[in-house]
């Protein structure tokens, strides 16, 4: 299953919240996801859209969160498969 994932950076001249897209490939367990071996799809503007500095060596330091549609899309195929256990 390809899930969505979502981060945010600062720009460092003018602190702009600048989005960031993953979609990488997990397997969905009882209690948890597995990421799939490989390379997954990474998207993010390679600029400030405030100001246009470019955004390229501060990628490493970004922390994701799951997109809200796909938890709802991973606890539906939990109910789906496991019964509704969580």
């Amino acid at each position: 299953m390809t899930i969505t994932l979502e981060g945010r950076i600062r720009c460092s001249l003018c602190g702009y919240q600048i989005r960031l897209l993953a979609f990488p490939s997990v397997r969905v367990n009882k209690r948890s996801l597995r990421q799939e071996p490989g390379n997954y799809l990474c998207w993010g503007p390679g600029f400030c859209e405030e100001c246009g500095t470019s955004n390229y060596g501060v990628r490493a330091a970004v922390r994701y969160q799951m997109h809200p549609k796909s938890a709802a899309e991973i606890d539906e195929y939990r109910a789906r498969r496991f019964g509704g256990a969580r």
